[in-house]
């Protein structure tokens, strides 16, 4: 009954420390969110694009046209791929994450998307990509309290990186 009773406190340690590191990816997502949102408020101007708009959503937004336009830029930006945020940043920004943080932080986002939509467990096809220093139990992620931290703090040194960038070219009154 006892090693019954370690092995699921141990894997409900596993569990916790699977959903918060999609906590922390939700952190960070919305911490890319809310910067944009902010730097959109204040430059309009990097709003403009070929995207087009129907006249029934402008109806829509009525005296909001702005509100409504930073509102679709950035569920936009939610839907993107890490990778694929870090080329809109650039492309958009002129800025990017540091690439000191990029293969944690790519690590990271995969094991938030294992977690997110299959529970942790890993297809045949993925195991090969499970980043060191994560394991594997019977195809199940077992992200360690000391990978979490390392992934806490990766990503809080890279907003800190990126929010030094953001004030400087921004002047941002919250950064």
């Amino acid at each position: 009954l006892a090693e019954y009773d370690a092995s699921i406190i141990g894997g409900l340690l596993y569990n916790l420390h699977n959903v918060l590191c999609v906590a922390v990816w939700g952190a960070f997502e919305g911490y890319v969110q809310a910067a944009l949102a902010e730097i959109f408020s204040a430059n309009m101007h990097l709003l403009s694009s070929d995207k087009h708009l129907s006249v029934s959503e402008v109806i829509e937004a009525g005296d909001s046209l702005h509100s409504y336009l930073i509102a679709k830029e950035i569920d936009d930006v939610g839907r993107r791929s890490f990778g694929d945020i870090q080329k809109y940043l650039s492309s958009k920004l002129k800025l990017q994450f540091a690439k000191k943080h990029l293969p944690l932080m790519q690590d990271a986002y995969f094991l938030r998307n294992v977690i997110a939509h299959s529970a942790g467990f890993l297809r045949e096809d993925q195991l090969k990509l499970v980043p060191k220093g994560v394991d594997a139990e019977k195809g199940e992620l077992r992200i360690s309290q000391e990978y979490l931290v390392a992934v806490v703090t990766c990503i809080t040194n890279a907003v800190d990186d990126f929010n030094d960038q953001l004030n400087k070219k921004f002047k941002l009154a919250s950064s």
